[in-house]
């Protein structure tokens, strides 16, 4: 009596609803106070009213109801389902049940079902916004021209946008579960990437290395990424291809020597010309000063 007593005391405070159903009638014997709060209907109503949990059962919850219901009398379902009701307010409440299938000792037939239902409104409705924070985050993700990867704490790729077709020719979801240092061209290069984004404070933006495509190709890849704190964090952020400009960077540094080379070459030419043209008017200064005077000389001959 003083453990009966003691069992209704906690059932009658408790924040959930529990109850016992009678099998094979399937009428509530018992209802914890909390009902009243949770369906808008008192334990008497329930009681009273024959399977009043039909009444208050999601119209598109019903069949799955009902399938969950038939699983729980033959054993099948005691780890408990999820379904959604219109309380007598019309309130829409989302409730977790779990339950126990008792029998009975001699027969070992299913004499009832006792469980416990509880409100999971909040976190269903948290889920929600998650799954649809989600959903929104992949589309514009997938219109992205950088790749997004979401790498955790193990270093491993838990997300990876479609766009990585086109920087690694890598489907995204091969790269699920994968280590992110083995797209780096080798483990080095990816101790640096880490070393630089611990010193930066977990960020790094525009930082430059090379990665791996499928067939062994080297691309240069600028990432610009941010790391969250604690152990269960992670490191997100975009890689963006930048071989091409840093080949068209390199061409053009190449075709500014060759320019600055051609106008060296060029003034070094003007120079030289310059100093032939005055070495030749010096020479042929020089032919006629010796040409007059040899003239002078021969003159003096005759004159002898």
């Amino acid at each position: 009596l003083e453990s009966e007593a003691r069992f209704r005391r906690l059932a009658e405070n408790a924040p959930d609803v529990i109850f016992r159903i009678s099998l094979p009638e399937e009428r509530f014997e018992y209802v914890s106070p909390a009902s009243t709060k949770l369906f808008g209907y008192n334990p008497k109503e329930f009681i009273d009213v024959n399977w009043l949990i039909d009444n208050v059962i999601n119209p598109g919850n019903k069949n799955y109801f009902q399938t969950q219901w038939h699983d729980i009398k033959h054993g099948k379902n005691i780890n408990g389902f999820e379904f959604s009701i219109h309380k007598k307010s019309r309130e829409t409440r989302w409730l977790n049940q779990r339950n126990v299938l008792i029998m009975d000792d001699e027969t070992q037939n299913p004499i009832a079902i006792e469980g416990v239902i509880t409100d999971v409104t909040t976190r269903r409705r948290m889920d929600e916004k998650l799954l649809n924070s989600e959903r929104d985050m992949r589309g514009i993700l997938s219109n992205l021209q950088d790749t997004f990867f979401r790498i955790n704490q193990f270093g491993r790729i838990i997300m990876a946008s479609e766009s990585v077709r086109d920087l690694l020719d890598r489907e995204p979801f091969a790269l699920l579960g994968t280590k992110f240092n083995d797209l780096f061209i080798n483990h080095a290069e990816y101790d640096d990437f880490i070393s630089a984004l611990s010193d930066n404070n977990g960020q790094l933006v525009s930082y430059q290395v090379r990665m791996k495509r499928q067939n062994d190709d080297t691309r240069w890849v600028s990432l610009s990424m941010q790391s969250s704190e604690g152990p269960s964090g992670y490191i997100e952020g975009t890689a963006r291809d930048v071989t091409d400009r840093l080949k068209q960077q390199e061409q053009e540094v190449h075709d500014q020597k060759m320019e600055a080379i051609g106008q060296l070459t060029s003034g070094v030419a003007h120079d030289f010309g310059n100093l032939m043209t005055i070495a030749k008017g010096n020479l042929e200064l020089l032919n006629d000063v010796r040409s007059e005077s040899f003239i002078e000389n021969s003159d003096a001959t005759e004159l002898l």
